[in-house]
């Protein structure tokens, strides 16, 4: 009996001398255990809250942001457009993620509330959300649409990041957590591509794992990390394929309800980088009609977190404004949409 404890005792200090020693490394090399990003978090907590199709949703309420301008999301979880209702007007509504919700410009400063602006005989809803990809867009067009039918155009802004974010990526979940409500984590919607049925595979909202300790060591942490890099690796090696049928589906959604549908491209990115060539590929690759408003790096265009500056969104405002126009009603172009 001695000998059985006294191999135990050694086996559990040898075990502990190990992760001590482990722990130590990984610190030397840099490695900490997790964190959350409070400030960031504390603004999550105010403007979203949990909803269990699309993972998270806006909260209606008067947002005041750290530059001191206020941001208003109404009632029905849409970003404010105008300072006067268009309530009986047919629509136009735009979905997408932080890009088109207009994340760190005030209200009067965002696209959506010039491109109303610009068509006054239309009621422009922006129901752009912040961490949004193309399915959680997809996700709150059909609840949009399972109760409001007079609508004309759908507008998408896409971001080459959404490919990421439509899988889940290891990348996209671990970034989630770290801006996510410490109590009451954010839980991503996902698809996975079926190469049986040439089709998506939509897959209930998840959240990143959680492993014992891991805000204290930074073992506990990497073996977290490295879980989920191994079981999201799969899945993130589809994001082209399930981001071109996502597009798809948004098209036929739209069309079902006699809607048009327009992927707008939002990002800055060299004329001849890879990057560019990536985005114009996925939205070739699905068909849809697109508008490339993406525009060449330049300081002037994006805040200090990358998201688009004002005169970004007075960019992306024009390219809209011109692509309608000369689609629609060439001759009148701030009269509203004639098919």
């Amino acid at each position: 009996m001695k000998c059985f404890t006294s191999n135990t005792l050694t086996l559990i200090i040898s075990i502990l001398l190990a992760l001590t020693i482990a722990e130590l490394a990984l610190r030397t090399a840099g490695y900490t255990p997790f964190s959350y990003a409070e400030p960031l978090s504390t603004i999550r907590k105010m403007w979203s809250v949990f909803d269990p199709v699309l993972g998270w949703r806006m909260s209606p309420g008067n947002y005041t942001q750290q530059a001191g301008f206020n941001n208003i999301v109404d009632s029905d979880g849409s970003r404010s457009t105008s300072d006067t209702p268009h309530v009986i007007l047919p629509r136009i509504v735009i979905v997408g993620g932080s890009f088109t919700f207009g994340s760190g410009v005030p209200d009067e400063h965002t696209f959506a509330w010039k491109l109303q602006s610009a068509f006054p005989l239309y009621n422009v809803k922006n129901f752009g959300t912040g961490g949004y990809g193309t399915y959680q867009s997809l996700l709150r067009l059909e609840e949009y649409f399972a109760s409001n039918q007079n609508t004309d155009l759908v507008i998408y802004g896409y971001l080459n990041h959404h490919q990421e974010r439509n899988v889940a990526s290891s990348s996209w979940m671990h970034s989630i957590e770290q801006y996510s409500r410490r109590y009451n984590h954010m839980y991503i919607p996902y698809c996975t591509w079926d190469n049986k049925a040439n089709d998506i595979i939509r897959h209930v909202p998840s959240r990143y794992p959680h492993f014992p300790f891991r805000e204290m060591f930074a073992l506990s942490a990497l073996l977290e990390r490295t879980y989920t890099d191994i079981i999201a690796q799969p899945r993130t090696a589809m994001r082209g394929p399930v981001t071109s049928r996502l597009l798809q589906e948004m098209q036929r959604l739209s069309k079902a309800h006699g809607a048009d549908f327009l992927t707008l491209i939002v990002d800055v990115a060299s004329s001849t980088s890879q990057e560019r060539r990536e985005i114009l590929d996925v939205i070739s690759a699905s068909g849809v009609d697109y508008v490339d408003c993406i525009a060449e790096p330049d300081p002037a265009l994006s805040l200090w977190d990358g998201h688009p500056s004002q005169k970004r969104h007075s960019q992306l405002a024009q390219c809209l404004i011109d692509y309608i126009t000369a689609r629609y009603h060439p001759a009148s172009p701030l009269t509203g949409l004639t098919h």
